[in-house]
């Protein structure tokens, strides 16, 4: 215990003029896999963060970073939950790509690839006493070219009815319901 404040733990592979050595952190293998827990501190403040990074590099690409559940031979593959906790407010969940100096990356969500009937994709928002959340979709704005358009297509099919696009405004039990501009 220290009432200052705690040392540092650092684990890392040595440097290498070539290719560092790699880092695994894994619990056993068992009939049940263990757990892995990685929490920062907690604080009567602001508890502390936790970063995950890929490596810079200079004059190529900088390191990925992978986020996957277990695979399951003949179940179904692990839950993959990201979160903010609960709290008088909660905290909130951004998604976004790097910032550039020419192209910024591509953000791309999409359920997997499948033999039988393909996964849904549902982007919704928690109910509420009070009023309702918004969902916005907006493209990119330009100062010296064309800004950014919206596509919304439904799937097609080889030997069946393609998928429809259905906008629905939302219904109001004691007054009219939303419109569609």
């Amino acid at each position: 215990i220290n009432f200052g404040g705690s040392g540092n733990v650092e684990v890392s592979t040595g440097d290498s003029p070539k290719a560092s050595g790699s880092l695994f952190v894994r619990s056993g293998k068992s009939s049940a896999g263990g757990s892995l827990f990685i929490g920062a501190g907690n604080s009567e403040t602001r508890g502390g963060s936790i970063n995950v990074l890929g490596g810079d590099s200079i004059s190529s690409t900088g390191g990925s970073v992978y986020i996957s559940s277990g695979k399951s031979r003949t179940g179904r593959s692990g839950k993959l939950t990201i979160s903010s906790s609960a709290g008088s407010g909660s905290g909130n969940v951004l998604f976004s790509t790097g910032a550039s100096s020419s192209s910024s990356g591509n953000m791309r969500i999409s359920s997997g690839i499948s033999d039988g009937d393909s996964g849904s994709i549902f982007f919704s928002l928690g109910d509420s006493k009070g009023k309702g959340g918004n969902v916005q979709i907006s493209s990119g704005s330009s100062m010296s070219d064309s800004s950014g358009s919206i596509k919304i297509f439904s799937g097609e099919s080889g030997v069946s009815l393609g998928g429809s696009v259905i906008f629905q405004a939302g219904s109001s039990e004691e007054n009219s319901g939303g419109d569609i501009a």
